[in-house]
């Protein structure tokens, strides 16, 4: 017994060792610390989630939370928070400064929902909601600054192409040797009338044409005749003269006979 009263020694040596490591780290895991909710999601481009910040007390008494958020590929759009909590004088959350320091009165040895962030996926790839200078405090005694970050998958949304129309197949009409003939006559038809309507036409023209040559060149009237007046009017003095011609004589003639038988 006495030999190997060394070796039983150093075992429970050893022993003892072991499990004030355990013990140690199972206090440390037992911490006070911050996380985000959801820790984990999957987003498109542009869809918008809410990240709620909440304190994990572990059951210790936690009286006022403090640090810093900070945000990757994810834009603030809104800040609130929790209606039962205080912020002190100095902190003033907004998107541009996620700082916070905020108050739990009467403190709280449960789980605590701190503050809510509405947030925006940007752009493609992983995005965070980190921590940075927690403090955790309990009765005037800081008891951890332990923390959990968020980490989102952020995908492009896929374009959603509209299905393209079904042609719609319309079948030929069967035609017959019969449908054939009637549609040759109804054609021939119509053109023989065309063609007689044409004719017409063309014969009422001519007509209408052949009348007002016509009309331009038949006499009208008073200004047809003032119209050959010149060419009678040289007719009539050709006569007159004549005529007077004429009569000097004969008045020549009868004036001689006159004279001889004077003598």
């Amino acid at each position: 017994m006495k030999k190997y009263k060394n070796e039983i020694l150093t075992l429970v040596f050893i022993g003892i060792l072991i499990t004030g490591f355990g013990a140690w780290r199972a206090v440390e895991a037992a911490d006070s610390s911050i996380y985000v909710s959801p820790a984990q999601a999957n987003k498109k481009i542009g869809d918008t989630f809410d990240i709620s910040v909440k304190v994990s007390s572990e059951g210790q008494k936690v009286c006022v939370v403090e640090g810093k958020m900070s945000l990757t590929k994810l834009s603030c759009q809104k800040v609130s928070i929790a209606s039962d909590l205080v912020a002190s004088p100095d902190n003033k959350l907004t998107c541009d400064n996620l700082y916070f320091s905020i108050g739990i009165p009467s403190c709280t040895t449960s789980t605590k929902t701190l503050f809510t962030v509405k947030v925006k996926a940007k752009s493609a790839g992983t995005a965070t909601a980190n921590f940075s200078g927690v403090d955790i405090i309990g009765e005037g005694v800081s008891i951890s600054s332990a923390f959990s970050k968020g980490i989102y998958t952020l995908t492009t949304p896929k374009k959603e192409t509209a299905p393209k129309p079904k042609e719609e197949i319309i079948p030929e009409e069967e035609v017959t040797p019969e449908k054939v003939i009637v549609l040759e006559e109804e054609v021939v038809t119509e053109e023989e009338v065309v063609t007689e309507e044409h004719e017409e036409e063309i014969l009422s023209e001519e007509s209408k044409e052949e009348t007002l040559e016509e009309e331009e060149t038949a006499p009208k009237g008073l200004l047809a005749a003032i119209g050959i007046m010149p060419f009678n009017w040289k007719l009539v003095l050709i006569i007159i003269g004549i005529i007077v011609v004429v009569l000097v004589a004969l008045w020549l003639i009868r004036k001689r006979k006159a004279e001889r038988l004077s003598k």
